[in-house]
């Protein structure tokens, strides 16, 4: 058994089976506390079980008030494994899961895992859905974009972006709003 804490969460790793527990927060008032980890960890299982049959996600096992069972996805974490084909897979993956407007919210390399590393049923699936949420903002698509590129030499984010354009109709107009975010101060280079 392994655990993990996060801000939002006790993570325990048993076998095949991942239990996430939304901790309570002391500074909130304790009914307003549970209503809003109940809300959250139902607002992840949502949007799990909404894009299991599109991408590569954790499925669901049982879910109950402020705790979530999930599949564990055996795999390493996408930052140890990075090349420019990876990208490409990811952007794929991106661009289906902004097409079901679903915003991920942490998008790094270590919440994409590559399952059965160089073999050739290799994939890669997305994990840590803790603030995810549906939008359908060309913006909100944009900043998650916007997070895996700042993470990425630029080559992977060139054939990241060349597999999300296969897979989202919105790309262009994603693709604007993106150039648009980049030009403000706050994420201007330099």
């Amino acid at each position: 058994m392994k655990e993990f804490r996060g801000a939002e969460a006790l993570v325990t790793i048993h076998g095949d089976r991942v239990v996430k527990q939304r901790l309570p927060k002391a500074y909130r008032l304790p009914e307003v506390d549970a209503a809003l980890r109940k809300q959250r960890s139902r607002r992840e299982a949502r949007l799990l079980r909404k894009l299991h049959s599109t991408i590569r996600v954790p499925a669901v096992l049982e879910e109950k008030d402020d705790t979530l069972v999930l599949e564990r996805i055996h795999g390493a974490a996408l930052k140890q494994h990075l090349d420019v084909r990876h990208c490409h897979n990811v952007g794929e993956l991106v661009g289906r899961m902004h097409a079901q407007n679903v915003i991920h919210g942490d998008l790094t390399t270590s919440n994409l895992l590559l399952e059965h590393a160089g073999k050739k049923d290799e994939r890669i699936a997305l994990v840590d859905f803790g603030l995810a949420y549906p939008s359908h903002k060309l913006e909100d698509m944009a900043t998650d974009v916007h997070v895996f590129e700042e993470l990425v030499p630029a080559e992977c984010f060139k054939e990241f972006w060349k597999g999300y354009e296969t897979t989202n109709p919105k790309a262009p107009d994603v693709h604007g709003r993106l150039e648009k975010l980049k030009g403000r101060g706050r994420y201007r280079q330099g």
